[in-house]
């Protein structure tokens, strides 16, 4: 040992650097291993941390006949599961990228916002932020959602705002699944509300497992217990599933036994219409027998009216002829009432004028006649205050100043005094002036008489003119009248014209219908029938092309009519009223005989029910011709 010990010191000082270099590696060798070692539980731990605040489901139940919420209630109530929800798990198109949409769990498989926020209506979601890279797009676009075949009408929607970006704890790597559709890879995630969702049932569960919180994810202990836990539920899976498909089972066959029901009842109401259709061929020959007879009468009764509708033109053209006459003296009249009137105008304003000058001249004259008395009344006030000026003393300062406003006074009164002065008529002219204005008044009184009896002939021609017009407007209304009338009467006098053939047609066709077994005429329309068969919004614009296209009559519901372009339209019902449809449809198909048009176009009924009765009439009337959207 003693030699051993120094042949490695020796050899360790002769390789020193070698010795210190493998001595580095063995420590760097067991500190990696070492630092593995603590990292495996640090991230388990790390992992089983997140997972349990995010409340991630430890099962996930699935079923090919779709979960009720009776399942979820009885999934939640087994011995070792904690809490349990349905939602809706679907594969869809995002834009073209091939994703899972989810609806957003209340309480598990909760989402980590990383940008924007939850969606609050069911037009809004939340996506993966990869499908946002992938896309190009941004928080705020919108984006469309359109699912695989088996699930095409489960959303509200087609067209989602992206409100925000979220990790799911569903996805803990970059992979994302396979999926029904496309390539098969899922690219991206997408959660919508679970009202933007429109199924029947959920197709997916997520459970939490009593106690499983408590473990560690990603461990051996924690798969056992799961694994335990999903044992001791496949009774219970196949218990819940074999009721689920009797359920299944039992309500298609209750829709079995409806249909059936009323397959019955129909083939009863057919042999009730049967027996019915024979004391209505006996009705419709006295129907016929009465038609007859009123063809005839209407023959008759259209021959007899041309004359009369001959007599009443002729009797309008009079009349239209003394209503021109009529005019054209009225408005004779009233030009002349107008030529009149003018002039009695222009005279009264004249004569107004006279009468405004004669009284400003009388005005003036009177208040010539007052200057006298005027200049009296001056004296006597300036006298006055000449007597009490003289009264008072005009050393004392007060009466000075009375003194002073007195003399001032007088001034004024003076002034006045001997304005009036300079205005003073004589007796002779206020007299000449004074007859003159008296000479006016009589001269322009008798022009005002001669006025007034212009005025009154003139309201009497305004009188009998307005008389005249009233009966040249009552005579207008009666002449429109009875154009109105003789147009009404050639009108029906054209259109029993053309419906005495059309008449005569269809007596002769209800003679055919009476003989024993002969084909119903309503089955086989005079022109081509073809039926349309697609989506109602791809029907309507069938119709509507085909209106500016082609001449062509529709028979349609009667909420379709208004959508079209008006045109050649019959209506035999709402499109829900099928017994409304079936009473209508033979009735439509004779009155399409009298339409001009080359092909008469039809929606394609339903056959279940009431609507396949409906469709076996129509298919044999268009000859099996369908053209189907």
């Amino acid at each position: 040992m003693t030699a051993l010990r120094k042949d490695l010191i020796r050899e360790i000082k002769n390789s020193k650097n070698r010795f210190l270099s493998i001595a580095i590696l063995i420590a760097l060798a067991v500190a990696f291993l070492s630092g593995l070692k603590a990292t495996a539980p640090d991230m388990k731990n790390t992992g089983d941390e997140y997972l349990d605040k995010q409340q991630l489901m430890d099962i996930q139940v699935l079923s090919t006949l779709g979960l009720t919420k009776g399942d979820i209630k009885a999934l939640g109530a087994q011995a070792n599961i904690e809490r349990a929800v349905g939602a809706y798990c679907i594969d869809a198109w995002a834009g073209d990228l091939v994703a899972k949409a989810y609806s957003i769990t209340d309480g598990m498989n909760l989402l980590t916002v990383t940008s924007g926020r939850m969606p609050e209506s069911s037009d809004e979601c939340i996506v993966d932020k990869n499908l946002l890279e992938k896309m190009k797009i941004s928080v705020g676009d919108s984006i469309t959602i359109d699912p695989s075949d088996d699930y095409e009408d489960c959303l509200t929607h087609k067209n989602f705002t992206i409100v925000g970006t979220a990790v799911s704890p569903y996805y803990i790597s970059v992979e994302r699944g396979s999926a029904s559709i496309g390539s098969g890879n899922v690219r991206a995630y997408v959660y919508l509300p679970e009202g933007a969702f429109d199924l029947d049932y959920y197709t997916v569960a997520y459970a939490k497992v009593k106690g499983a919180q408590e473990l560690t994810a990603f461990t051996d202990e924690y798969d056992d217990y799961i694994d335990d836990v999903m044992d001791s539920l496949k009774d219970f899976g196949d218990r819940r599933a074999k009721l689920r498909y009797d359920d299944i089972i039992d309500e298609a066959q209750g829709k079995i036994d409806d249909a059936q029901k009323e397959l019955d009842d129909k083939e009863k109401e057919a042999d009730e219409k049967l027996s019915d259709a024979e004391q209505e061929l006996k009705d419709a020959r006295r129907k016929l027998d009465k038609g007859w007879r009123e063809y005839r009468d209407g023959k008759k009764e259209l021959e007899e009216s041309l004359p009369k509708l001959c007599d009443a033109e002729c009797e309008l053209a009079d009349a239209r002829q003394e209503l021109i006459e009529g005019e054209q003296e009225y408005q004779k009249g009233l030009d002349e009432y107008n030529s009149s009137y003018a002039q009695y105008a222009e005279n009264k304003r004249k004569m107004d004028e006279s009468y405004a000058e004669l009284s400003a001249a009388q005005q003036q004259l009177d208040a010539a006649k007052k200057i006298p008395g005027q200049i009296d009344q001056l004296n006597g006030a300036i006298s006055a205050l000449e007597a009490q000026k003289d009264s008072l003393d005009s050393n004392d300062p007060e009466q000075a100043a009375q003194i002073e406003a007195i003399a001032a006074r007088i001034t004024e009164l003076s002034q006045q005094k001997a304005h009036l002065e300079g205005l003073i008529m004589s007796d002779a002219e206020i007299a000449a002036a004074q007859a003159k204005i008296d000479a006016g008044m009589a001269e322009y009184n008798a022009g005002k008489q001669e006025l007034d009896a212009a005025k009154a002939q003139l309201d009497a021609a305004k009188k009998k003119l307005d008389e005249g017009y009233e009966e040249l407007q009552d005579g207008k209304r009666k002449y429109r009248e009875g154009v109105e009338e003789l147009q009404d009467g050639w009108k029906k006098y054209y259109e029993g014209i053309d419906e005495l053939p059309k008449a005569y047609k269809k007596l002769k066709d209800g003679e055919r219908t009476q003989s024993p077994g002969m084909k119903y005429k309503h089955y086989a329309p005079s022109k081509p029938l073809k039926l349309v068969g697609g989506a109602e919004s791809d029907r309507l614009k069938f119709f509507r092309k085909a209106q500016e296209t082609e001449a062509c009559l529709i028979i349609c519901y009667d909420e379709q009519a208004p959508l079209l372009h008006g045109g050649k339209v019959i209506t035999i019902g709402a499109g829900y009223d099928l017994e409304t449809q079936m009473h209508r449809i033979f009735a439509a198909l004779r009155e399409s005989d009298d339409i001009p048009a080359d092909v008469i176009y039809a929606n394609l009924p339903d056959t279940e029910g009431l609507g396949l009765a409906l469709y076996n009439r129509l298919i044999r009337a268009a000859a099996h011709t369908v053209i189907r959207l």
